[in-house]
């Protein structure tokens, strides 16, 4: 009777948990990926099936006396499709990230949280695939038990 219980509280979990959209970090525009961008997270809403960092290194707008360019940092919930279109309008070799000169990225991923770091090659493995093999490993040990 317990591992009745204790199976069904886990495929709730399991249900539940993925039921919700998917979660990614928000910010505009910050010149670092700690604070706002590593702290505000945003549920996307159904349609939003990616997240997507925009990432670009230029001169500020206001006169510095050593021309010193810096980061912009942006962060939310998109479309893959959406983002996939934001990295084609971008020129691949615009995303050269060197130090001299001007450069902008887009990068997409789907797991939740997925956009904490903004370089490329981010995770694009969704959490909720361990969630499935997990709960399918665990209905076969449950099934085998019960034989």
């Amino acid at each position: 009777m317990e591992k009745c219980i204790i199976f069904t509280l886990l495929c709730m979990t399991c249900f539940f948990g993925s039921a919700y959209g998917l979660q990614c970090y928000v910010c505009n525009e910050d010149h670092w990926n700690w604070g706002n961008c590593s702290a505000n997270i945003e549920q996307c809403k159904n349609f939003q099936d990616s997240c997507v960092s925009y990432v670009q290194f230029t001169l500020p707008t206001t006169f510095h006396a050593r021309g010193e360019r810096h980061h912009k940092i942006s962060k939310g919930c998109d479309t893959q499709q959406g983002c996939l279109k934001r990295q084609n309008v971008l020129d691949t070799s615009v995303c050269g990230r060197t130090a001299y000169d001007d450069w902008a990225c887009v990068e997409c991923c789907t797991g939740d949280l997925c956009n904490y770091f903004v370089t490329l090659g981010s995770t694009s493995v969704s959490a909720r695939i361990w969630t499935v093999i997990a709960m399918s490993g665990l209905t076969l040990l449950y099934l085998v038990d019960r034989i």
